[in-house]
């Protein structure tokens, strides 16, 4: 079982901003908790007000499909309307008559960009939010893995669109977290990680059954372990999301070997010009697999990398193996140095720049 890693402060801070605006988006990479906090919400509001919990991704398939179980799964929320239109359409009204108080939890709401493959259906996504900014629609929470397409997106919305919904950076789990939990070599265990809640849950459940931390993070990347099986997992899921799969794979191979390096250092090591790989790289910020900082670019989770440095040569790693590597990780003898974040506006979350500038880069802390 998963072990649940309490942020109060961050619940609290989420609760403030439903009291002071309409809807939330929030914004964090895959394993980084969105999924528990909307639980905790749920959890906490449902004796108070309406409220419905909706995992967006598997039900994303169709126009059809997306539209019965999500009308279904909301029904504590939405009033129920008797509309005769297309699917899509017939979801976009019934989002904009919510019961009172009413709070939908809407978990990777960016999948819907998949529905404009369908004949009929257009700026699924654009138009999804801009319905919930109608005047009598349920507040909302919104999730996403992907901060490049909910940027791109907020390009398309009017001012008043933007302007109902709050975007917010879930930030990685801090030492100062750990300590409080009463556990050790808290500053290793968040640079190990970067700091996310499903690496680090993982690495609980062993240490309190006695591993220290190099036994019980080898245990977890070895074959049968659990984080390999997450890391390879969303890896395949990630990069079959990105533009240019096999061009992705090799970036990430070069930055398996060195992080931090520059756009013209990735380029020389591909052999290809700069252009073309400062495509391949915008693809893979696209989906949330590196990030740049100060022009250099980094996994945005460095569990990632280690696992493609153990799996990524074509061969089963030996248990020595696996465990000389997680030593080198664990001693950031192939880290390079990233820059400090910018301070967030915030302690608890920051707040997502709204508007970024398309021919720039996207900074993911």
């Amino acid at each position: 079982m998963r072990t649940y890693i309490p942020r109060p402060e961050i619940e609290r801070r989420l609760l403030e901003t439903l009291t002071s605006t309409q809807s939330v988006i929030l914004l964090g990479p895959r394993g980084s908790g969105k999924t528990a906090l909307l639980e905790r919400l749920r959890s906490s509001l449902r004796a108070s007000r309406p409220v419905a919990l909706i995992q967006m991704e598997p039900i994303a398939a169709s126009p059809e499909i997306l539209c019965e179980r999500f009308l279904q799964l909301s029904e504590t929320a939405l009033v129920p309307g008797s509309h005769r239109s297309a699917p899509f359409p017939r979801l976009l009204a019934a989002l904009t008559k919510g019961r009172r108080q009413a709070l939908l939890l809407l978990d990777d709401f960016t999948e819907l960009r998949t529905l404009s493959y369908f004949p009929g259906v257009e700026r699924p996504l654009e138009n999804f939010l801009e319905a919930l900014a109608k005047k009598q629609a349920p507040q909302a929470v919104l999730t996403s893995r992907f901060p490049a397409w909910v940027a791109s997106c907020f390009q398309e919305l009017s001012d008043a669109t933007r302007s109902h919904f709050e975007v917010l950076r879930l930030p990685s789990i801090r030492p100062e977290e750990l300590t409080a939990l009463g556990m050790t070599d808290a500053e290793l265990m968040v640079s190990a990680t970067g700091g996310l809640p499903v690496h680090l849950s993982r690495l609980f459940e062993r240490i309190e059954q006695g591993d220290d931390l190099p036994a019980a993070l080898a245990a977890e990347m070895a074959g049968s372990g659990r984080l390999e099986a997450e890391c390879r997992a969303t890896l395949g899921q990630l990069l079959h999301r990105a533009r240019g799969y096999g061009a992705c794979k090799a970036v990430l191979h070069v930055l398996a070997a060195e992080e931090g390096l520059r756009l013209t250092d990735v380029a020389r090591r591909l052999d290809r010009t700069p252009g073309s790989t400062r495509d391949y790289l915008r693809w893979l910020e696209e989906v949330d697999l590196i990030a740049v900082r100060d022009k250099r670019f980094f996994f945005v989770d460095p569990v990632l990398r280690l696992w493609l440095r153990l799996y990524g040569q074509g061969e089963i790693p030996s248990g020595s193996a696996i465990e000389a590597e997680v030593g080198r990780h664990l001693n950031g003898e192939f880290a390079a140095a990233r820059p400090p974040a910018p301070p967030p506006v915030a302690p608890e979350i920051e707040v997502f720049p709204p508007y970024p500038n398309d021919d720039e880069f996207i900074e993911i802390d």
